[in-house]
C-alpha cells in the first residue's frame, strides 16, 4: 500500500484550537449567567419555609380553637403544632435548633426565625406572625 493512499484513509483525531476556545467561551458565558440565579435559591427556600411554618402555626391555632372552643394560648398552639421541626416557646416561637437540618432559619440561615404569638384570647388566628424579614 502506498503512503498516499494510507494518508487518505486516516481521519482527523481531536479538536482544533478554535473549537476548544468556542466551547470554553460558551461554558464561561453560561456559568456567568447561571451562578447568580442559583445563589438566591437558598434564600428563597428559607423564606418559603418560614411562610409554610407560619401557615402551620396558624392551622395549629385553628385546631386548638376547635378542640377547646375558646381562643387558645400560645402554649396550646405550640403543643398542637407539627413535630417536624418541633416548636417551642410561649410568645416568641422558634422551630427546631440551629444545627438541625429542618430548622426554620432567617433568610441568611445564621439564626432561627422567630414567630410571635399574641396571647390575647380575643384576637383571631392572624395573631400569630413571623418576625423574620420577608416572611
Amino acid at each position: 500500500m502506498d503512503t498516499r493512499q494510507f494518508q487518505r484513509h486516516v481521519s482527523q483525531v481531536g479538536f482544533s484550537l478554535t473549537e476548544l476556545i468556542v466551547v470554553i467561551a460558551t461554558i464561561g458565558i453560561l456559568s456567568a449567567v447561571a451562578i447568580p440565579n442559583f445563589s438566591g435559591v437558598t434564600d428563597d427556600a428559607r423564606l418559603a419555609k418560614q411562610q409554610a411554618t407560619l401557615g402551620m402555626l396558624k392551622a395549629a391555632w385553628g385546631t386548638a380553637y376547635a378542640i377547646a372552643k375558646v381562643a387558645p394560648t400560645c402554649a396550646q398552639v405550640v403543643a398542637q403544632a407539627q413535630a417536624d421541626p418541633p416548636c417551642t416557646g410561649t410568645t416568641a416561637i422558634t422551630c427546631g435548633t440551629l444545627n438541625t437540618p429542618n430548622a426554620v432559619t432567617n433568610k441568611a440561615g445564621t439564626a432561627l426565625a422567630s414567630f410571635t404569638c399574641s396571647p390575647d384570647p380575643t384576637t383571631s388566628p392572624a395573631s400569630i406572625s413571623c418576625a423574620a424579614a420577608g416572611c
